[in-house]
């Protein structure tokens, strides 16, 4: 056989159906290999992003609860939070408090009485039942 026909016949191999299926299959299989690591990518990224994000909003908490803290130490945040929370008053002061009757869970039920003097009139403006 002569060098050409030889040169040929390997072309011939080269290009044939078989290898052309092997060349289809290993670069499918490459596409996927870099599809899927790039996938694994954008979610990494994804989570390093919620994770600056919490840290970010972790600082922000604790640098107001430092502030809160810093303020509670001092002697008008102490005596703020006990007035807010157990309605103390200073001698000399009166503590009012004042509910909002749409969020009120108890039930009044008022009747109409023949009493009617300024005191009674006074109850019945406030909303107190005799």
């Amino acid at each position: 056989m002569p060098p050409k026909n030889q040169k040929r016949k390997q072309l011939k191999k080269l290009y044939s159906f078989p290898v052309f299926l092997v060349l289809i299959v290993l670069t499918i299989t490459t596409i996927r290999a870099v599809f899927s690591s790039y996938e694994r990518h954008v979610q990494e990224d994804r989570k390093v992003n919620k994770g600056l994000e919490d840290l970010t909003a972790m600082e922000s908490r604790e640098k107001s609860l430092r502030n809160e803290n810093d303020w509670l130490k001092t002697e008008r945040g102490q005596e703020e939070l006990f007035r807010e929370q157990y309605m103390i008053a200073k001698d000399g002061e009166n503590v009012i408090v004042i509910t909002d009757r749409d969020n009120d869970t108890e039930h009044t039920v008022t009747t109409e009485t023949k009493n009617t003097g300024i005191i009674s009139k006074t109850k019945k403006m406030i909303g107190v039942s005799e």
